[in-house]
């Protein structure tokens, strides 16, 4: 096992497929996500609500 990988949940592979799948990666605010991010604001009495989609290094996003 790489050192790494044991801070990996196990269904990491399926995460990643998933983020490709859905074409979200990379792509313009959308208004459902913003609404979301807008809910978490209020709810949590932040200064600042993000959602943030991550790859893996070499798998893929650009």
């Amino acid at each position: 096992m790489n050192k790494e990988n044991h801070l990996l949940p196990a269904n990491e592979q399926d995460r990643l497929r998933a983020l490709t799948k859905y074409y979200i990666l990379n792509t313009l605010s959308e208004a459902e996500f913003d609404r979301i991010t807008e809910l978490a604001y209020i709810i949590c009495k932040t200064p600042i609500s993000l959602i943030t989609w991550s790859m893996s290094k070499g798998s893929g996003s650009s």
